[in-house]
């Protein structure tokens, strides 16, 4: 752990362009000072990571899966380039916020092992897809991808049965598969400023939803058997 630590500090300019540095680099990362931006429990395991808005640039390390005993990370708001490394390995891991980034490519297939995700947000980055088997994250609730590149979503996410929220505002998609009409518990669904000119007929078997935003596409006309969605509340 302190050895991933470490290698974050390096990758990320830590001693050049971090805002708040304290104590990183001494002793354990949890005792006897625990290091700015860290949450350990009483067994000096680190079990929080929250460096949003620390002046973080360069690039995430290839270690950065070694942090296998946190179970929240947010590095929101920084200046991380380059990809996604594999972080697999992150079990524990039930929350992710990449947001506000500049990091690129297509998300890593190893972020489909994270079984224990509800939340991810990766909103207001370059990426350009997301795996096919980023479907096996079916205790995930919360998904942001807004203000990316991608064009499409996997057909595979009709196996996220948990999803509740997906934010998908402000990018380049231009079609929406079929197999978004099987997320049976989503409740909200923003899909504003892309490139959409229809949404797929099987959205009105999502019997949950109460919100719906397509506003600033090309879409004429929705689905026929909207009408019979009775939990939905709000269409724009």
């Amino acid at each position: 752990m302190p050895d991933a630590l470490n290698d974050l500090f390096v990758s990320t300019n830590g001693a050049s362009t971090w805002n708040q540095t304290t104590h990183w680099g001494t002793g354990d990362p949890c005792f006897p000072n625990v290091w700015y931006g860290l949450t350990c429990d009483g067994r000096r395991n680190v079990r929080r990571l929250d460096l949003s808005a620390n002046g973080l640039t360069g690039s995430l390390p290839s270690t950065f899966s070694d942090l296998t005993t946190i179970s929240a990370i947010s590095l929101a708001s920084n200046s991380i380039g380059n990809s996604i490394p594999e972080i697999g390995a992150m079990t524990q891991l039930s929350e992710l916020v990449l947001q506000n980034n500049s990091l690129s490519g297509a998300v890593p297939e190893s972020m489909g092992n994270l079984a224990s995700l509800t939340s991810l947000s990766l909103g207001d980055n370059q990426l350009t897809a997301l795996q096919s088997n980023f479907a096996d994250l079916t205790v995930l609730e919360t998904l942001v991808i807004s203000e990316n590149q991608m064009t499409t979503l996997p057909d595979g996410i009709s196996d996220m049965v948990g999803l509740k929220t997906l934010i998908a505002t402000d990018g380049d998609l231009t079609t929406l598969p079929d197999a978004i009409g099987d997320l049976a518990a989503l409740e909200t669904l923003s899909l504003s400023t892309n490139l959409l000119t229809a949404l797929p007929a099987t959205m009105s078997d999502l019997v949950a939803l109460k919100t719906l935003n397509v506003l600033s596409n090309d879409v004429t006309a929705l689905p026929a058997g909207m009408s019979l969605m009775t939990a939905l509340e709000s269409v724009r």
